[in-house]
Formats: structure tokens, C-alpha cells, sequence
């Protein structure tokens, strides 16, 4: 019998309603397991599950009703492997499948994590229902999909919200045989996304998204599959083993040829020539208390990030000249005890070449210490206050060097001479710190800042608030729309802002100047450039939760007043000597001063 999705069946009410979905990548959900059961000698796709260490997948304890056969089976390009106990809550009863439905199974072997295989990390915030509703949410499964195949060939995912309880029962009076304290509502009302049968099992996963353009959730890093990809985001996952280094001592050597080489495999040593008979050896040692993740414009090992230009333009009033970054850029070592400490240093490390992979890096030695700024050094900035709180502002940019001091910015990225030494600042990155590596911006940000910041569902809000109140274009009288992504040309319902003045009207050409494509506005009649305006979904770049009534110039992004105003105050890098305010959403240079214009809704006319 085939069930409708979205509709659900008192009498198989237990089973979790992915409808809808969009096809999983390999590598995108690595720690997705899929359960099989055997019946009459064959096996059936059963539920999905979740990897949480090298040991123990969590499902439904349902999937397990009988658990003398159960097997897991492999998949294409997946591991397998014979459960060696399942863990069935105590409190799970077969007739009321609903209550405590969770079952842990232990694997005989342990599970050898790959690109493709990756534990999950367990919930580590509130843990009270009222903190989740309003975040949004992803899930993922083979299960039923739209045109009711069931088993999919590849897994699908869906995007759902978090809801009330209240919410949830009003939706459907059969749903107050499913809700209890101890479960929680997720799903769209009008059951266009969502789960599906034979999708029960599998995680809800909470994105702890982004930096901007890099971030901090020290929760994964890019797959060695991907490396060669566009990424606009990047999470940072605890690693199975520590890699990290850590100087132990330096000393001077005359004569560089005849120094003592180092036996030690757990030994790296670097060398800096100070002169032809001059050398400074800096030994470093393994780090068993840090992670160590790297990133550059090169795919090669043992890079983790690879990144691109953020701005392609320059300040027209400056004179840039252009710098190229290296191919590998920093590193970032994370303590795996305190994960909120994660510092950045200058250039890359290669322990196998016992190498560091800066580009020409200068060297200075000031009371018997040895350090080390890159040609084309790391440039960081650590917002003053707290970043997401609405009080934010940008501070100074410094520059980070190899061995983690902090320095005032030098006259340009290849000047010799080392800037002034800036005792009270440190490299470890905080929320909403920019670090730029010559043309490529990243911002940082961390899992309680972004606990704190708006989520993509609550932007998108914002956007329907508006567009529910039918703001209407004083000309022609239609009904404006504000689009959530950026569309290609102008629409008759996709309003524009008049930059010069801030009035927002729809698609006509009454008063317009063929020649230069200025308008005359129809409310002030003053004359100057439109652009169409579209939401900054983008959660990660917002200092606050306000209403969306600014936008900048000249790309037309809307965004909090507060959010738009930092971001037009922060001068992103770029060249050798060049700064230049962008808009986070696009990284379109700012037009004007204060390169923002405030946006002007009429009523509504009907």
C-alpha cells in the first residue's frame, strides 16, 4: 500500500514521515549508516542511522524490533559491518513505539575514518525543547521519496524547522500520540520537504555553519576528495589522531653544512639563513595537545582549505599593487582540550620536507629569538565587543607571523622591515575575527557566536514580514516582492532603491536618462542610479537580529541596520597596500560614502 508523504497514518503513526530532497554528494553526510534486515533469507533496507564514533551508530530502536538478524549490508563505495550488541533503551516498549525509541549499537571493529566515513557530533547545547524551535535543521535518508520509490538508490536531504509543540499539534490532532517531553517537532506544515518512511533512524543535524568565507566550528575539515573545490565554508572536525607541532628550541650555527642533523623522526627542524655563514636551526616538535589545519591556493597535501580571491577590484584613490598568496598560506593549531583556543600563524608546515611552505619568508633575530613574516604576511582583525550583539566594531588590522607574534601592519606585505611588536593582542581568532591571506578574506566564527546569531530560517522571515505587508510602487500601483536569492535582470514585482535618496519602488521607466541609466526618483524627484534589491541570507555575516532596512551600494544586498553599517566601517585588504569596505554577501566593492543607503517603504495604496 502505498502511503502518501506529508499525510499520516494513525495506525503506522510511529514511523517518521525525505520528500522532496536534493541528492547527497559522496562524502557530504559521512556519518550516514544505513540499517538492512534479513526476511526470508533476504535482506531489506530496514532504517537509516548515524555514526557517532569509531564504535557506536544510533538509531531507532524500532529498527530492531527483532533483533536476532539484523545485519548491516554493504553499499557502493561503503564500509560494512556485523553489529556485536545492540543497545536498546530500557524504557523502549515494542507496543508504544514512540517513547525512548533509540537503540546504540556497539561494531566489533573499529571504524577507520575516511573521507567518506566520519563520525557525527552529538548535541552539546541546551538541552531544553525551547532552545531549538526556530533553528533549522537538515536530515538525511534512503527512505520513500515523492513518486513513492522506496529504498532510493542514493540518499537524499532535506532543509526542516524546528517547531513549537503548540505548532506541532495544531497541525495534526494525531500528532498528540507522538509528542512528549522528551521529543521535539521538526517539519514544514505543508509537508513539501521532509522525511519519509523508511528514513526513521537517521540524525537531524543542526549546521553549525560558517565563516563567512572560513569558520571555526571546530567540528571538521574540507574531505581530501574536495580539495580541489569551490568552498565558500569550511567546519573544522576534531581529528582522529593530532598532527599539531610546537617549537621546542633554536640555536645559531655557523657554518649550516656541518650542523648536526636531527635523527629524531619526531623531530622537524627548520632552517633560516641569516647570512652566507650565519644559520638559525628552529626545532619543532610533535604536539599531541593540538590539531593543526592548513590553508592555501594549492590541493597538494598537506593542505586542508583551499581558497581563492575574494575581491577582484581595488580603491580607485590607492595605489595597489598586486601580491600574490602563497600556496600555503597559515595553519590554525586548535587545542583539543580547550577547542574554543585556536590560534594562527603565518605560512604552512610540512613535516615530512621538515619545511615550512611560506614563500620567501624575511627573518629577524632580537634577543636570541628567531621569528619570521612572510613576504606576503597573514593580516588578522579582532572585532572590538562582542561580534554577534548588535555593539560591534571593527578594530585594527595587524599581521600574524610565522611564529605567532602580532605586529602592526608594515608599510606594504613585502616591505622588509617588521612592524611594531603589539603586546596586547594575541592570534587566537574570536568570534567574527577577518583574517586575510592577500586577496583571500575569511571570517571566523565560532559555534557559540553562531548559537547566538540569526538563522537562515529567521532571515528568510524577515523577508516574508515585509512582503506581507504588499509594499506597493506609487507608480503602476503593483505589488512589490523582495526576492531571497539574487535574480537575473528586473522583474516587474522585484523592487529597486533609488540610491541617491533611499525610496523604494517597482520596475518602470518613467523618468529615465537613456544615457547614463540614472532615474528620476517619483517621490523626491531627485535623479541618480537604482539597483535591484535582494535579502543577505547569509546568517554568519549578521551582528544582529533587527529588521532588514538598509542595503548597500551598489549591489543592493539588505541587511540589519547594524550589520550593514559594520560591514561598510571594515576595510577587507587587498594588493600589497590596498583597502576596500565590500559587501560580505557578494564582495562588491562600496560606492561612496558611507557606501549604504537606507531604505524607504511606501505604505500600502489598496
Amino acid at each position: 500500500e502505498t502511503v502518501g508523504c506529508g499525510r499520516v497514518d494513525t495506525s503506522n503513526i510511529y514511523v517518521p514521515l525525505v520528500l522532496e530532497g536534493q541528492t547527497i554528494e559522496r562524502g557530504q553526510w559521512p556519518w550516514l549508516v544505513s540499517v538492512y534486515s534479513y526476511s526470508n533469507l533476504k535482506l531489506g533496507f530496514q532504517c537509516g542511522a548515524t555514526l557517532i564514533s569509531n564504535k557506536l551508530v544510533v538509531t531507532a530502536a524500532h529498527c530492531f524490533f527483532d533483533v536476532n538478524n539484523r545485519q548491516t549490508q554493504k553499499m557502493k563505495e561503503q564500509k560494512y559491518v556485523y553489529p556485536e550488541d545492540v543497545n536498546i533503551h530500557p524504557k523502549y516498549k515494542k507496543h508504544n513505539k514512540i517513547h525512548s525509541d533509540i537503540a546504540v549499537v556497539v561494531i566489533p571493529e573499529r571504524v577507520r575514518f575516511t573521507t567518506y566515513i566520519r563520525p557525527a557530533c552529538l548535541w552539546k547545547g541546551p538541552e531544553t525543547k525551547t532552545s531549538l524551535v526556530g533553528k533549522t535543521g537538515f536530515i538525511a535518508g534512503w527512505g520513500r521519496d515523492e513518486n513513492g520509490n522506496f529504498f532510493t538508490e542514493l540518499p537524499k536531504q532535506s532543509e526542516i524547522p524546528v517547531v513549537s509543540d503548540e505548532t506541532c499539534l495544531r497541525s495534526n490532532e494525531a500528532f498528540v500520540r507522538i509528542t512528549s517531553e522528551v521529543t521535539f517537532c521538526a517539519g514544514w506544515r505543508n509537508g513539501t520537504e521532509g522525511p519519509c518512511n523508511g528514513d526513521s533512524g537517521g540524525p537531524l543535524v543542526f549546521e553549525m555553519m560558517v565563516v563567512g568565507l572560513l569558520e571555526e566550528l571546530y567540528n571538521g575539515f574540507l574531505p581530501q576528495g574536495d580539495r580541489g573545490r569551490r568552498r565558500s565554508k569550511f567546519v573544522l572536525y576534531k581529528r582522529g589522531d593530532p598532527n599539531g607541532v610546537k617549537r621546542s628550541k633554536h640555536y645559531i650555527v655557523q657554518s649550516p653544512q656541518t650542523s648536526q642533523a636531527i635523527l629524531d623522526a619526531k623531530q622537524h627542524s627548520i632552517s633560516y639563513t641569516l647570512s652566507r655563514n650565519q644559520a638559525v636551526i628552529v626545532e619543532y616538535q610533535e604536539d599531541p595537545n593540538t590539531d593543526m589545519f592548513q590553508v592555501g591556493r594549492s590541493s597538494e597535501s598537506p593542505i586542508d582549505f583551499v581558497v581563492m580571491d575574494t575581491l577582484p577590484g581595488d580603491k580607485k584613490d590607492a595605489k595597489v599593487m598586486q601580491s600574490t598568496i602563497s600556496r600555503f598560506a597559515c595553519r590554525i593549531l586548535v587545542d583539543r582540550t580547550e577547542t574554543s583556543k585556536a590560534r594562527i600563524y603565518a605560512a604552512g608546515f610540512d613535516s615530512s620536507r621538515n619545511i615550512f611552505l611560506g614563500e620567501k619568508a624575511t627573518k629577524w633575530q632580537d634577543n636570541i629569538e628567531i621569528d619570521g613574516l612572510t613576504t606576503n604576511g597573514v593580516l588578522i582583525m579582532h572585532p572590538e565587543g562582542q561580534f554577534c550583539g548588535g555593539n560591534a566594531k571593527c578594530g585594527l588590522w595587524r599581521e600574524c607571523s610565522v611564529g605567532g607574534d602580532v605586529f602592526s601592519l608594515r608599510e606594504s606585505r613585502s616591505a622588509q622591515q617588521k612592524g611594531i611588536p603589539v603586546f596586547d593582542e594575541s592570534n587566537i581568532l574570536q568570534d567574527g575575527t577577518l583574517i586575510d591571506l592577500c586577496g583571500a578574506t575569511l571570517l571566523w566564527r565560532s559555534a557559540e557566536g553562531l548559537h547566538n546569531s540569526p538563522t537562515k530560517r529567521d532571515l528568510e522571515k524577515l523577508v516574508d514580514e515585509i512582503n506581507a505587508g504588499r509594499p506597493q510602487c506609487p507608480v503602476g500601483l503593483n505589488t512589490l516582492v523582495i526576492p531571497r536569492k539574487v535574480t537575473l535582470g528586473e522583474h516587474v514585482n522585484q523592487p529597486y532603491v533609488y540610491l541617491n535618496c533611499g525610496h523604494v519602488q517597482g520596475h518602470h521607466d518613467w523618468g529615465q536618462d537613456k544615457s547614463t541609466g540614472a532615474r528620476r526618483c517619483p517621490m523626491c524627484l531627485e535623479m541618480g542610479p537604482v539597483v535591484t534589491l535582494c535579502m543577505g541570507i547569509e546568517p554568519a555575516f549578521y551582528v544582529d537580529s533587527g529588521p532588514p532596512t538598509y542595503a548597500f551600494n551598489p549591489c543592493g544586498h539588505m541587511a540589519t541596520e547594524k550589520t550593514v553599517k559594520y560591514w561598510a566601517n571594515v576595510d577587507i585588504p587587498h594588493g600589497t597596500n590596498g583597502f576596500q569596505a565590500v559587501c560580505p554577501f557578494c564582495a562588491t566593492p562600496l560606492v561612496g560614502t558611507p557606501g549604504y543607503i537606507k531604505l524607504i517603504f511606501q505604505d500600502n495604496l489598496d
